[in-house]
């Protein structure tokens, strides 16, 4: 962990998660994070990231974890990153929106932008009171944001999971995802049955619902299998 100073925004330049961090996450593929993240004369990256060292590792903030799990539900629906770095350059130039995916004026602007664009998702974008809105999983996401002050998220929910409540805040468990319930770690509960001991065991240990749990270890086997 980098110690910065207690000034920085936590949200916007601690750089807490690595690339493998976020990955693991938001469920993608390392490589393809590493791709939103990574810089080139070309292609700013999608994904903002605090550091790069030697070893080309990229460090994270919270701000890119959330850029990150936006990035992820857009191509879910069939945005191809081209067409995602177009709407972020919309965004922010048009908008003057700084870190646009991850700001609270994107669930504002963003299905606007997208429809203006061209770019024609009738799962993703529908008309709401005469406004061009997001729907779906999309609007699930943006729904369970929380937002600082300045318009950037300090805390969100994994639409992943339907029973557990999981969140991801940088104030608990340094970014790691929890249980709602009871801020414990989920990779705590998991690791636990890995190693072969009773979903009712460890329901009783961290005192969090076992259903929650349930689902959290049914999602980590699918991904194994």
């Amino acid at each position: 962990m980098i110690k910065l100073p207690e000034s920085f925004a936590l949200h916007l330049d601690n750089p807490i998660y690595t690339v493998a961090d976020v990955a693991r996450i938001i469920d993608e593929p390392y490589h393809i994070v590493y791709h939103w993240a990574k810089e080139s004369q070309e292609k700013p990256p999608l994904v903002s990231r605090c550091y790069s060292f030697p070893e080309e590792e990229l460090y994270i903030a919270f701000v890119g974890l959330a850029e990150a799990y936006t990035v992820s539900i857009l191509r879910k629906y069939g945005l191809s990153t081209r067409q995602i770095r177009t709407v972020v350059k919309k965004l922010s130039s048009e908008f003057k929106i700084e870190h646009p995916l991850a700001s609270n004026r994107f669930r504002i602007h963003g299905a606007e932008v997208l429809d203006n664009l061209g770019i024609d998702n009738p799962e993703l974008v529908t008309v709401k009171n005469n406004k061009k809105v997001f729907r779906g999983i999309m609007e699930d996401f943006l729904s369970g944001v929380t937002y600082a002050d300045d318009g950037y998220p300090r805390r969100f929910y994994l639409i992943q999971y339907r029973i557990a409540t999981v969140m991801v805040d940088p104030g608990f468990s340094s970014g790691e995802p929890v249980y709602y319930a009871s801020c414990v770690r989920l990779i705590d509960t998991l690791e636990r049955l890995r190693a072969g001991e009773t979903l009712a065991g460890v329901a009783a240990d961290f005192s969090t619902p076992p259903h929650e749990i349930e689902e959290a270890w049914k999602f980590d086997r699918a991904k194994a299998a």
